[in-house]
């Protein structure tokens, strides 16, 4: 096969290994967080449970696409939006340090939401909002977890 054709196959290889060592090392770190138990989970309760499913997802992922026969990679009509996802997820991380955890949300969220193709503002603030203080609220009253 020429490298042309090869390109496309080495790129989701890439992608699949890089998104497995992601998942491994969120998972590496969440392991230092307190587990708790299941009746009363404590900071770590829910990073654990992200990693191991991340992780074993990735996992999945990049078998399947070993096991895949070389093809054309389909990147979607817009690839730009998964590297603009990408770097929202980067700034969510620094914003929830400066501006609390519902606003960094709801404006992760509404970024999300717009970048994805909504129409309108008053909706996608509305859903962004909600969610974000529907999450606080689980989080911090129901589940009694701290927040950034």
């Amino acid at each position: 096969m020429s490298e042309i054709s090869t390109a496309p196959y080495r790129a989701r290889i890439i992608v699949a290994t890089a998104l497995l060592a992601f998942a491994a090392l969120y998972l590496y770190a969440s392991l230092g967080l307190s587990f708790g138990a299941w009746s009363n989970p404590r900071a770590g309760f829910m990073p654990r449970i992200v990693g191991i499913s991340g992780a074993a997802l990735a996992a999945a992922n990049l078998l399947i696409v070993i096991l895949q026969e070389r093809q054309t990679a389909d990147f979607g009509e817009k690839p730009m939006r998964a590297v603009f996802f990408v770097l929202g997820l980067i700034a969510y991380v620094p914003a929830l340090e400066f501006i609390t955890f519902i606003p960094a949300t709801g404006l992760l969220l509404l970024y999300l939401v717009k970048i994805y193709g909504a129409k309108g503002w008053v909706l996608p603030i509305g859903i962004s909002a909600l969610t974000a203080v529907g999450v606080f609220f689980l989080f911090s009253r129901l589940l009694q977890l701290p927040l950034p």
